[in-house]
């Protein structure tokens, strides 16, 4: 759909467009990237009215002679024809005198047309075939007096201006820091930030903490909209951050913990998430930082299950997975509460497993980080923790589909129950005795089945194994539980997953399996030949 405004606006659009194309059609451009020569054949530009000439562009971009002229702005005419100003809450002086006022009328005026012209030039007028990353990707290949013609025109789109409206606007064609009194067309800015263009303009004359503080400062503000933040973390998760840009990372972290920290929109936290996951990763240094900063009751506070928004909850509990990597941060989110509010987003969810089984193994993931603390696997075994983990273990059939949260649960039960015997008996006989059961079949379908749908089955069905008959070894400390698994004679089902040609060879796994024995052995004292008859 063709965007629409005054006719003879769209007239200096349309020719701005043509000026554009006859610019690169001159540099003959091998593969021709924006198909120039085809654009211009469009009835569009056939037009005598439609051709801006270099004296014409260099007013437009230059002073505001040509779109404050009569011609195209008439006060008195704007305020009978146009609702944009009712709708923006703007006022047009028509019987003022006052010269400052009109200044601000016109300033004003040229934002709204600059904006006018950047949509129309980003798909407006020819759709997907010309916008504004065409321009943006024939800049590193064209001549030096096309770029700066070309780096103008963004400029002016990009409109970036002092917030007093009454001062005068002046395109520099240079793509600079922009202070906290300045303003830009944000719509320009998300298109040059997304094509990379701003990254490469900044780093010419700054290394990559340069780009890091453009950001940061962006974020910062909080007249920068919603949308633009957004891209803005988008932008940051595709940079590619060495470990030698400890400082760029620290930077962004603290930006985007102050996102979290004041921004309520929902959709934005999410992103911001997002980023601080992919920051984080493997980054001592800088979680420590965040820590000293506050993040473990920040991020606390944003796991609440009554707002409903899953995206939130799961990116929050991913990011706490970086976090409580350490035992040292452990400690931190014990102290914010983290291992109650993850039983208040367990009970919340433990019965809905099939339509939120992600925020589920998420939690789950994250309680068995948290029960490494010795002080909190005793306190939450005092809860309804254990049970509703049962419970989820009970619903989470690896053939639904369920393995990682299978998964998960079992290691998180494997830590609980580890060293005491009232709660091994209490997992493995307990809770209608299918725990044990269901362990020894679990095992032969990650070994033997090979259905569930997950990436790279071989490794992720070995380790989802291994944590099965982890969890198998652990309860077999227990004498109960041991004779019980005696008594059932799965010996015979555990030999023939380490007997030649079994489908999916692993020493892990083998290992695995003989310390299974092992422990039966040592509680109950029956040879670990147990599985003959």
């Amino acid at each position: 759909r063709r965007y629409r405004m005054a006719p003879k606006i769209r007239q200096v659009v349309v020719g701005l467009a043509k000026c554009i194309l006859e610019m690169v059609e001159k540099e003959k451009l091998r593969g021709d990237v924006v198909a120039a020569s085809v654009l211009l054949a469009e009835p569009e530009f056939q037009s005598e009215h439609h051709s801006i000439d270099a004296e014409e562009l260099n007013s437009l971009l230059r002073s505001d002679k040509l779109l404050c002229s009569p011609e195209y702005f008439n006060i008195p005419e704007i305020r009978r024809k146009s609702r944009l100003a009712e709708a923006d809450g703007t006022a047009f002086h028509a019987n003022s005198d006052n010269k400052e006022d009109i200044a601000k009328d016109k300033n004003e005026w040229v934002c709204r047309v600059a904006l006018y012209f950047a949509q129309a030039l980003d798909g407006g007028l020819f759709g997907p075939r010309f916008t504004l990353s065409h321009i943006i990707e024939v800049l590193p290949v064209v001549s030096a007096q096309t770029e700066s013609s070309l780096s103008m025109i963004l400029s002016w789109l990009l409109h970036v201006r002092n917030s007093d409206m009454k001062s005068t606007f002046v395109v520099t064609g240079e793509f600079k820091h922009i202070g906290p009194d300045e303003q830009c067309n944000e719509f320009v800015m998300g298109a040059l930030l997304e094509d990379g263009f701003i990254q490469s303009q900044v780093q010419r004359r700054e290394r990559k903490i340069g780009f890091a503080m453009y950001c940061q400062a962006m974020l910062a503000r909080e007249t920068v909209s919603a949308r633009l933040k957004i891209t803005i973390c988008r932008v940051v998760m595709r940079l590619n951050l060495t470990e030698g840009d400890q400082d760029a990372k620290e930077c962004l972290g603290l930006a985007l913990m102050e996102v979290l920290r004041y921004s309520t929109h929902p959709l934005l936290r999410v992103y911001a998430t997002a980023t601080l996951i992919n920051l984080t990763e493997r980054q001592e240094a800088l979680k420590l930082r965040l820590f000293t900063m506050g993040i473990a009751k920040l991020v606390v506070e944003m796991l609440d299950p009554m707002q409903g928004d899953d995206d939130q909850l799961y990116y929050g509990l991913t990011l706490l997975m970086n976090l409580s990597s350490e035992s040292r941060y452990r400690v931190l989110l014990v102290g914010a509460s983290l291992p109650m509010r993850l039983v208040q987003i367990l009970k919340g969810a433990y019965n809905q497993v099939r339509h939120r089984g992600r925020v589920v193994a998420r939690c789950i993931a994250v309680l068995a980080q948290m029960v490494m603390v010795t002080e909190q696997r005793d306190m939450l075994a005092n809860t309804p923790c254990l049970d509703l983990l049962l419970h989820v273990h009970g619903n989470s059939e690896p053939s639904t589909g369920l393995g990682e949260l299978r998964k998960n649960t079992n290691l998180c039960l494997t830590r609980m129950v580890a060293g005491s015997v009232p709660l091994m008996i209490r997992v493995g006989l307990g809770y209608r005795a299918f725990v044990v059961m269901g362990l020894i079949t679990e095992v032969e379908f990650y070994l033997l089945k090979h259905k569930a749908p997950i990436p790279n089955p071989k490794r992720a069905h070995a380790g989802a194994a291994q944590v099965a008959l982890r969890l198998l070894e652990c309860l077999a400390e227990s004498p109960d539980v041991a004779h019980r698994l005696v008594a059932t004679k799965i010996g015979p089902r555990l030999r023939c997953l380490t007997a030649e040609g079994t489908p999916l060879e692993n020493q892990e796994v083998h290992a695995a399996v003989r310390n299974v024995f092992m422990a039966v052995f040592k509680a109950t004292k029956v040879r670990p030949e147990f599985t003959q008859e």
